[in-house]
């Protein structure tokens, strides 16, 4: 069975957060939506479940708010 891959560009800062899919134009929430993160899990649910059953091909972190342009431009 093959499975579509997604590349997802997230950004956040103290003003709000900005998610990007594919390419598609960016999507803004507020700095209010924002949890107070503990920890960082990479491949499972929300709930700590749902263990993802596959690989990432590329993980990459970057220490400042990317532009909402340069974010579309890393998932297209």
């Amino acid at each position: 069975m093959l499975f579509r891959s997604s590349t997802i560009a997230i950004a956040y800062s103290t003003s709000g957060w900005v998610a990007d899919q594919n390419g598609a134009a960016p999507i803004a929430g507020s700095a209010s939506a924002l949890p107070s993160a503990t920890q960082f899990y990479i491949g499972l649910g929300s709930n700590g479940v749902g263990k993802f059953n596959g690989y990432y091909k590329k993980l990459a972190y970057y220490p400042k708010r990317l532009a909402n342009a340069t974010l579309q431009a890393l998932t297209a």
